[in-house]
């Protein structure tokens, strides 16, 4: 298996006095990969590491076996490193269309290419089977749209890694199933998934290993099988 993201004994101190302290994680090529749990830092925080936008006090990062250096936001799309946070990531007053154009805009450059757009973005919601048009605005859309959207971005733009920041947390069960589907299209294309949640049920519903943090540590990391409510449950609390 290929490697793609690991962090080892990452520690970093936020303003507020609170800690991630000896993290350890790591991230094969295909996979769908749940952390929850006290982080002791907020998960934006967490987020930016794994997306190499945020260096960490102590500690290493590596993408694909390389040490990860301070990646500014747009270096870290450039390495094929998204970052989806649920609300954060679409411009409400513009059209799906472009929304996607925003986010992959450095494949075509600075000229609209709509109808190229377009052709190469429906050919992704096909792949999804998802029914979203691209004039919608995206003030209008759901939390799952909005991923869609983003994640559709990011595709055309080469993304090998995705992290998502709790986009699952407000998804009806209608479109929960719809996202199980989507994160196996993925897996399918060989791309990579962080999901961060604040439930166990969501790692039991969409991930393939799990990372437990407790008091800003790992705790462990258990596989989709031997996925156990009250086990997990048990590791977190006591």
């Amino acid at each position: 298996m290929i490697e793609v993201l690991r962090l080892d004994h990452v520690r970093i101190k936020d303003s507020h006095g609170n800690v991630l302290e000896n993290f350890d994680f790591s991230i094969n090529e295909g996979e769908v990969h749940g952390i929850i749990g006290d982080y002791g830092i907020a998960h934006s925080l967490l987020s930016l590491l794994c997306a190499g936008t945020l260096l960490p006090d102590s500690g290493e990062i590596y993408f694909y076996d390389q040490p990860l250096p301070c990646l500014s936001y747009t270096e870290s799309r450039q390495k094929g490193i998204f970052l989806i946070s649920e609300g954060k990531n679409l411009q409400g007053h513009m059209t799906a269309l472009e929304n996607i154009y925003l986010i992959a805009r450095r494949k075509f450059g600075w000229k609209f290419c709509r109808h190229q757009i377009a052709s190469m973005a429906q050919e992704y919601l096909d792949f999804f089977n998802t029914s979203l048009s691209l004039q919608e605005r995206a003030e209008n859309f759901s939390p799952l749209q909005s991923c869609i959207v983003s994640m559709t971005g990011a595709l055309i733009a080469g993304a090998k890694l995705f992290i998502l920041d709790e986009v699952t947390s407000s998804m009806n069960e209608q479109d929960a199933v719809a996202f199980q589907h989507i994160l196996s299209c993925l897996k399918y294309k060989g791309l990579t998934v962080i999901c961060m949640v604040h439930r166990i049920e969501e790692l039991v519903r969409y991930t393939d290993r799990a990372t437990l943090v407790k008091n800003g540590s790992t705790v462990r990391c258990i596989d989709k099988n031997d996925y156990s409510y009250d086990k997990m449950l048990a590791m977190l609390l006591i």
